[in-house]
Parts: C-alpha cells; sequence; structure tokens
C-alpha cells in the first residue's frame, strides 16, 4: 500500500514542479546560447539588452519558485491531505498513519533533492561551455584519482557517510515539521498558532540536543577503537575520527527522525482532530 501511496503522491507533486524544472532548464539553455552568440548585456543593441536582462530576471523569478514552491507544497501537501477536508477521507483508508506519513517524507525528502540538483545543474548549464563541460569531467577524474591515493577506501565511505547524513538531516527537518502541525492540530481553536510555536519549542529541543552531542561526540573514543579494530589496525587516527563523527551523526539522526516520526504518527492515530 506504500507503493501507491508513493506513486499518488509523486504524480500530484510532479504535475506542479516538473513544469517548473522544465522552465528552468530551458531559460538556462536560453543564457547559455545568448551568451555564446554575444547576445549579452554589453554587445548587443538595445532590444538584445531588454531581452536578455527579461531572461536573466526570468531565470531568477524561476529558480527562486522552484525553491519556495517545493517548501509550499511539501508541507501544503501534509497539512491539506491529512489534517484538513481530505484527511476524513485519507483516515479511512485501509492505511496506517505511519504508512501516510511515510509516503509524504519519502517524497518530500525527493523532490527536496531534485529541486537543489536541478538549481545546481542550471546555473551550471546557463554559465558552461562545451570545453568547461569536458574540463569539469576530466578534472573530476584526477579528483578522484588524488583521493585514492590520499583515503583509499576511505573517501568513499566518507561520501557514503555524508550523503547519508544531509538526507538525514533533511528528513528531520521535514518530520519537524509534520509534528509541529501535528501538535497544533490537537487544539480546539488556533491550530496553526499552536503548529507555529510547536515549531519552535522543537527547534530550541534540537539545539539542545545538538550541544549535548557535539559533548558527547569528543569523547568517544570507544567508537574509534572499535573502527581501528574493524579496519585490522590500518586506519590512521584522524581517519577514524572523522568516520566516528559522522557514524555518530548518522545515528543520532537516526535516534532522532524515528522518535519524531512514531511521535507524529501516535498524535495522527490517537489525537488528531480534524474540526
Amino acid at each position: 500500500m506504500l507503493i501507491k501511496l508513493l506513486k499518488y503522491e509523486f504524480k500530484f507533486t510532479g504535475r506542479t514542479l516538473l513544469p517548473i524544472y522544465a522552465a528552468l532548464l530551458a531559460l538556462a539553455v536560453l543564457l547559455n546560447l545568448g551568451d555564446g552568440l554575444d547576445f549579452s548585456y554589453n554587445n548587443s543593441g538595445n532590444w538584445g539588452d531588454l531581452f536578455f536582462t527579461l531572461l536573466i530576471f526570468a531565470y531568477s523569478c524561476v529558480i527562486s519558485a522552484v525553491c519556495i514552491i517545493t517548501v509550499v507544497l511539501l508541507v501544503q501537501r501534509f497539512y491539506k491531505n491529512l489534517l484538513r477536508d481530505e484527511g476524513y477521507l485519507m483516515h479511512t483508508l485501509p492505511v496506517s498513519p505511519a504508512q501516510n506519513i511515510a509516503a509524504k517524507l519519502i517524497c518530500a525528502v525527493s523532490w527536496s533533492v531534485i529541486s537543489l540538483f536541478m538549481a545546481g545543474f542550471s546555473a551550471m548549464l546557463m554559465n558552461m561551455s562545451l570545453e568547461d563541460w569536458l574540463e569539469f569531467f576530466r578534472g573530476w577524474g584526477t579528483f578522484i584519482h588524488d583521493l585514492n591515493v590520499a583515503f583509499g577506501i576511505h573517501w568513499l565511505l566518507f561520501a557514503l557517510e555524508a550523503l547519508a547524513l544531509a538526507l538525514l538531516l533533511l528528513s528531520s527537518n521535514i518530520v519537524e515539521v509534520y509534528l509541529a502541525l501535528a501538535v497544533g492540530h490537537m487544539a480546539n481553536s488556533r491550530k496553526i498558532a499552536c503548529s507555529v510555536a510547536a515549531f519552535i519549542g522543537l527547534q530550541v529541543l534540537t539545539g539542545l540536543l545538538g550541544q549535548l552531542f557535539g559533548r558527547m561526540v569528543v569523547n568517544w573514543d570507544w567508537l574509534i577503537s572499535l573502527l581501528d579494530e574493524i579496519f585490522n589496525g590500518f586506519m590512521h587516527q584522524q581517519i577514524a575520527g572523522i568516520h566516528s563523527l559522522l557514524l555518530g551523526s548518522i545515528l543520532f539522526l537516526l535516534a532522532y527522525n524515528a522518535v519524531m516520526f512514531v511521535a507524529t504518527s501516535w498524535l495522527m492515530k490517537n489525537k488528531l482532530n480534524l474540526e
């Protein structure tokens, strides 16, 4: 059932986001072609100046829209689909609250990553020529070779750990919003205001937990020793320290996300007030 929910979520949200991505890439290509043809603000006539300026303005508006609409749409999907009138229908389906939340969360994380990628890729597409792209890929090959020489297999492990950490950090921000909305909708009135207050409280809690975790990780010599034993003593102390920091952060965020997710699911199941 989760797969069906995900298909529905991606189909619904994709109808809004995919055309924006297409417009963003199209504008980036036009700006790149215009620059390659000396169709720039300094080298063309008045009409060319105006058109090029309008293209830059349109690109700025669309890239801003990608960021803003992604956030608004994904929060709105949770709010309207599960906490407003649509919630009466959604909560009658043979689906648990956890599955509903998981579908929204997976979709939100996926589109957030895609939006960030599209924004960065469009900026590169707008500014880089064919020669720049070739140099970029050649540079990546050299960069990876240097990493292999310096760190061996550890650079790949660092990359995977950093990717997992980034995804968990992104999902924690999203699930905090979900929990704040669920807490706010326990109230009989001023639900949005209560949700905002709950979100601020969660941010304070997150800051306190982050400080506590930072103090703990300084003294995690046991984790460094364990990693050193796993790699048969061939790991430098600095590399073990980086692994311990990344893995410790991943474990912390996994636990934090799990608590936020379970709390949201429990509130949706037992304390939800749709009126």
